[in-house]
């Protein structure tokens, strides 16, 4: 199986629902006191219910969010038993997974990883379900708008102040339908690697991951990000059988793997919102 990407990933894969290749995908989030690489802004954010967030879906997508979360039920009760053979309820989810994703970088004005997630991550729902395609230059200026639940500020995103969370969610559902994405809370790393998962590995569905690189609580999480404070988004298209999730870092333009606990640790260092994942 085949991934676009700057490096290859270990041959890992499982077939589900047909043939399978590597992908990648991210996230937004607010902008760190040290410094700023598109990620969240320190301003007010929209932090909007499950109920608020889902009052525009379809009904076929209230009733995949319904059987997805009954998915991570299922797989984390596997995980934690032992249970090696694939989850289904309904959809299978292996023990480990690799989707396709384009990776891109966000450019040299190092600011712009919450539009470049978006990126990355309809290049996984062009692959797999033939949406349409985005740009970086086009997910940059979609975001430039507030399209909708504005109030908290003039946009979504700009390379100033960064991108909003919920921008990023609703650019997500703007331009795909199959799934409606949320603003999903988590408490853990095991919560980080079961929801990424069951997106991931039962849908190809891209989660995507945004927080801060340095905290006074976690320090810094990220093995590759050591010394460095910022706000940063990015999207995981993969996951393997020990605990590790897969991302496409826009930053350096190349994949990268991080235990669930980093990346839970990562966003947790943003105190600005509750820790969540994109989902």
């Amino acid at each position: 199986m085949l991934r676009l990407s700057r490096r290859t990933l270990p041959q890992a894969f499982l077939a589900i629902a047909g043939a399978l290749a590597l992908s990648l995908s991210g996230s937004a989030g607010v902008l760190a006191s040290g410094g700023n690489d598109g990620g969240n802004p320190s301003g007010p954010q929209p932090n909007p219910t499950i109920a608020e967030q889902t009052a525009n879906f379809t009904s076929a997508q209230l009733a995949l969010y319904s059987s997805k979360l009954a998915a991570v039920h299922a797989f984390a009760q596997a995980k934690a038993s032992g249970a090696s053979p694939d989850i289904c309820v309904p959809t299978c989810v292996p023990n480990y997974h690799y989707s396709y994703m384009t990776v891109i970088w966000e450019g040299s004005a190092d600011c712009a990883c919450g539009p470049a997630t978006a990126a990355e991550t309809f290049s996984t729902f062009t692959h797999y379900y033939g949406t349409t395609s985005r740009s970086l230059s086009q997910t940059e200026s979609d975001m430039q708008v507030c399209h909708t639940g504005c109030g908290k500020g003039p946009a979504w995103y700009t390379c100033a102040v960064g991108t909003y969370r919920w921008g990023l969610t609703d650019e997500l559902n703007v331009w795909q339908g199959n799934n409606g994405y949320v603003m999903q809370n988590i408490y853990s790393g095991t919560d980080v690697y079961n929801y990424t998962a069951v997106d991931v590995g039962g849908y190809n569905f891209p989660v995507t991951y945004d927080g801060e690189t340095w905290g006074p609580t976690y320090g810094y999480p990220l093995d590759n990000y050591q010394g460095v404070n910022w706000g940063h988004y990015f999207p995981a298209y993969g996951y393997d059988q020990s605990g590790y999730v897969y991302v496409a870092d826009p930053h350096y333009a190349y994949d990268h793997k991080y235990t669930g606990t980093a990346v839970y640790e990562f966003i947790a260092n943003f105190t600005a919102l509750s820790p969540q994942v994109v989902w």
